[in-house]
């Protein structure tokens, strides 16, 4: 064989494939040791079939004359390297897990955990996280989204290239906050496998009164004694002794009261709701002067959704004007929203022939009364007719609903 820059050449007979393989073999270590490429610069060509190039050999062997073949050879062991080659190295990349060249915006960060372990209430913590567009595209950071209005986003790099970092700056508020927090912010880019990601900016807020829980929040039935009192636990944090005011209230209806179980040290906090109560929401605060100068008054919030023992819907029935043509059907609902069991009876309507059916939808609970409206029906100038019933309930013995004309 006789090895000559870019050609090799076979004497004899129609080379076989192990001496196609051996010159090859050849060729590309002296290549190596020459510290170069030349026509095997495989790695920047893609892999063809190993059938095809075989048959293509086979074919050009069998139906070209010598002087052509040898002409041809070269070119066939130059596919055969390129295969083998790139073959190889693309089965290493896949092995070792390296993304293909074009994998788009990818969005990397070292971490998207901060933990800034101890802050006093009302100090701002900062902190900018960094991540990388690993991809081959720019990665464009389209939304940075908090979970509240306590963490703000400073700024964040919008659009960044392929190979480059950016930041998120972040600043979470701790003055409403007492013990462990965790806030969560949503980061929204064009990373297709990770559309959004979540921060999360956690540690323990320190404070030198700890009130637990913060507010004095009334749900549910508010007709019985237990159910109109909260308790709220005042403890002191600070090295220096604690003392507290009376506490003053911001509505009628809310009395609150100290009581002390550890003197400097740890206190009660009774919010009582005093009856009778309107239906609706009640909004109130109680307040204590402290001798802490960090907080010199210490305030708890107050919510009620103060709801009537039995409920009617609706609050008035009504009925077409002038005679109906038809009979038709009225329905009132009542509900109870008591601790106690609710019992209906005696349902009437104060108008000749309306017919009246009480049904217990749920046993204590849920009711329906149906009215029948005769066809003519017509109240009569002057009265104003009503659906009465009465209830086992002493703050709604006898309930009232008006029929009226549309």
């Amino acid at each position: 064989m006789t090895n000559r820059p870019h050609v090799l050449f076979f004497s004899g007979a129609a080379p076989t494939n192990t001496e196609i393989l051996v010159a090859l073999d050849r060729r590309a270590a002296e290549k190596q040791k020459a510290g170069t490429r030349g026509s095997l610069g495989y790695k920047h060509y893609t892999p063809l079939g190993f059938g095809a190039v075989y048959r293509l050999r086979n074919w050009v062997t069998t139906n070209l004359p010598r002087a052509v073949f040898e002409t041809t050879s070269l070119v066939l062991l130059v596919l055969f390297a390129l295969i083998s080659a790139g073959f190889a190295d693309e089965t290493g990349r896949k092995a070792a897990g390296v993304a293909p060249a074009d994998n788009g915006p990818r969005i990397q960060f070292p971490t998207t955990v901060f933990d800034f372990g101890k802050a006093t209430f009302g100090e701002l913590v900062n902190h900018e996280f960094i991540f990388t567009n690993a991809g081959s595209q720019p990665l464009v950071i389209k939304d940075v989204h908090p979970g509240c209005g306590c963490t703000t986003v400073k700024q964040w790099s919008h659009e960044v290239p392929p190979g480059q970092e950016g930041t998120v700056s972040l600043s979470f508020d701790t003055a409403n906050f007492s013990g462990p927090v965790a806030k969560s912010v949503a980061v929204t880019c064009n990373d297709t496998n990770q559309p959004v990601v979540s921060l999360q900016i956690k540690g323990n807020v320190w404070r030198p009164i700890e009130v637990t829980p913060q507010s004095a929040n009334f749900t549910g039935p508010l007709d019985s004694l237990s159910n109109l009192s909260r308790t709220i636990k005042i403890l002191n944090q600070d090295k220096e002794p604690l003392t507290l005011s009376s506490p003053q209230t911001s509505h009628r209806a809310i009395a609150a009261e100290i009581q002390t179980n550890q003197v400097g040290q740890n206190y009660q906090l009774l919010v009582s709701l005093v009856p009778p109560l309107g239906a609706g929401n009640l909004f109130g605060e109680v307040t204590m002067k402290t001798s802490s100068p960090m907080i010199p008054v210490l305030k708890v919030s107050v919510f009620a959704i103060v709801r009537p023992g039995v409920m009617v819907l609706p609050a008035q029935i009504e009925i077409p004007s002038g005679p109906a043509t038809n009979k038709f059907n009225r329905t009132v609902s009542i509900r109870n929203n008591s601790s106690n069991p609710l019992k209906l009876s005696q349902p009437a309507v104060n108008a000749k022939g309306v017919e009246v059916n009480l049904q217990e939808l749920q046993p204590g609970q849920f009711f329906s009364i149906v009215l029948t409206f005769p066809p003519g029906f017509e109240p009569v100038k002057g009265e104003t007719p009503e659906l009465s019933f009465k209830s086992n309930n002493p703050q709604f013995a006898l309930l009232k609903v008006p029929i009226v004309n549309k």
